[in-house]
């Protein structure tokens, strides 16, 4: 036998036997699918401070707002935040580089509470995240800031 042939009906039959791999490996994957594990938190807030179209996403409208907010664009206290008075949150990132801002982060029940603001101020906001579906959603959002005329 050609030992040309030979070389030729063995590439054959690898390309063959990768394929039909592939295929397997296909299949499993949609079977791993279902076994998604949850979104990491921090993944997803880093996302939704620098992604407005995905903020909007994981917002579950309408939201309460308990904040101190009197005046200015935003709600007064006690009303709700609806996709149309929502206003579009900054990158955090470039607030932590500024040492005169502050962070905290806790846990209670599944829910995030994050608090983040002006050391030394009263302007602060609380933000409450839930997990849903394996996502990450804001459900509570309250910024609060000294009163102005």
């Amino acid at each position: 036998m050609n030992t040309s042939l030979i070389y030729k009906i063995t590439f054959i039959a690898l390309i063959f036997s990768n394929c039909s791999y592939k295929e397997k490996k296909n299949v499993k994957d949609l079977k791993d699918v279902k076994n998604v594990e949850n979104e990491a938190f921090e993944s997803f807030e880093r996302k939704f401070n620098t992604d407005s179209v995905f903020q909007l996403s994981r917002i579950i409208f309408p939201i309460p707002n308990k904040g101190g907010i009197i005046t200015g664009p935003y709600p007064t206290k006690d009303t709700m935040w609806t996709r149309k008075s929502w206003i579009i949150q900054g990158d955090w990132e470039e607030s932590k580089k500024d040492n005169s801002f502050y962070r905290e982060v806790k846990e209670e029940n599944g829910i995030i509470i994050e608090e983040r603001g002006i050391k030394n101020s009263d302007i602060f906001v609380i933000c409450k995240y839930k997990l849903q579906n394996k996502k990450w959603y804001l459900i509570y959002f309250a910024p609060s800031f000294p009163y102005r005329d």
